[in-house]
């Protein structure tokens, strides 16, 4: 299933590091809100968690390309976990405040400007061509499986263990993740005239490789579509579970349902093996993500309070979603040479990392919500 014990470990240590991560999500948000009960502080600590990886971004797919991916991996994941392991530290002597989670906050999201791209133009390099996009689909399923159960796990270890047990467990997620990372056999490309001096030069060559290649302009340009949709969707859905049941429990099942629709649509690209893939399906697929936001508003419109078929759309989006996050990965891998993946997909993290995190505050209740592509 794994197809080779190389992209098992990668997709092990993937798997763990993003259970942790999603439930971290629901735990530092919950935290925040605890402690300063300041929506003002809670978008601080999300601005903190996505501008240093738009800012750093620019300039790591260059450092990524010239250096040992699986080792900048490795790297990354041992200060994040160590950071997180720190934070988890200091909540438990009562000395975590919310200037120390800015910060850390902003240190995370630059090592994640690293560590994305390289894990993304790695695969390539473990993965025969011809087994690409099972190896995406699977990457989409732990998408889907960590967005279902990593809340859950949230909630659980928030009433058993409390945060400082939510930020170990996160951080111990990490260190894990470095652990199955240490026994990948790779071999390192490493371009001779790719030298530290040539630092900006390389960074010229690349976005000059980009800007030329139509197809790869196409494809971010329609990632940068797709995103802005999903982010827009997922900043109302909150607020449109809360019409149709004054409660949680409908955002709960919403949210749940479009993890179950990415765990379906990668599981049957994994069964079904498809290799091939063109731009034209991928302007599809978010022309049918148009039809389902459409659905979604004439149903409103009507005032229809019955859940059912808004599940099934949102169903049905995360299908559409998981099929389009893994062919774009496609056709950008078996486009891009080996020596430019680095600074294409840390486009792609750019365009990504501006993701909509938001946090619905009602009473004591506390919601996150985070789609990742």
């Amino acid at each position: 299933m794994f197809i080779n014990k190389n992209y098992f470990l990668i997709w092990s240590g993937k798997f763990v590091s993003m259970i942790g991560d999603r439930f971290y999500t629901l735990v530092l948000a919950l935290w925040v809100l605890k402690k300063s009960e300041s929506p003002m502080m809670m978008g601080a600590v999300l601005i903190a968690s996505t501008l240093p990886a738009f800012i750093v971004g620019f300039f790591a797919g260059t450092y990524v390309d010239m250096k040992n991916k699986k080792f900048i991996m490795i790297v990354t994941d041992l200060i994040r976990g160590v950071l997180i392991l720190s934070v988890a530290y200091l909540e438990y002597l009562d000395h975590l405040d919310i200037q120390l989670i800015i910060i850390v906050s902003m240190i995370i999201s630059a090592i994640n400007a690293f560590f994305e791209p390289s894990i993304k133009a790695l695969i390539p390099d473990v993965v025969k061509a011809n087994e690409l996009a099972r190896a995406n689909a699977l990457e989409q399923l732990i998408n889907g499986i960590s967005s279902v159960v990593g809340p859950i796990l949230g909630a659980v270890a928030i009433g058993l263990v409390g945060f400082f047990g939510g930020f170990l467990i996160n951080g111990i997620s990490f260190v894990l993740s470095a652990i199955f990372e240490i026994f990948i056999k790779v071999d390192y490309y490493k371009n001779e005239s790719k030298a530290a001096y040539k630092f900006i030069d390389n960074m010229k060559e690349g976005y000059a490789f980009v800007i030329k290649k139509q197809l790869l302009l196409e494809v971010l340009s329609i990632i940068a579509v797709v995103h802005f949709a999903v982010g827009s969707f997922t900043l109302i859905l909150p607020f449109f579970a809360n019409t149709l049941s004054g409660n949680d429990i409908a955002l709960g099942l919403l949210q749940g349902f479009f993890g179950m629709g990415l765990i379906i649509g990668a599981t049957v690209l994994n069964i079904a093996k498809r290799k091939e893939m063109s731009v034209n399906v991928l302007v599809i697929s978010t022309g049918i993500l148009g039809i389902c936001y459409g659905l979604f508003a004439i149903l409103n419109y009507l005032s229809i309070l019955v859940i059912i078929p808004y599940l099934i759309i949102v169903l049905l989006m995360g299908i559409t979603i998981s099929n389009a996050a893994t062919f774009w990965q496609l056709i950008l891998q078996r486009n891009t040479p080996e020596q430019m993946r680095g600074i294409v997909f840390s486009l792609v993290m750019i365009i990504l990392s501006n993701r909509w995190r938001k946090s619905i505050c009602k009473g004591s209740s506390v919601i996150g919500s985070e789609v990742s592509l």
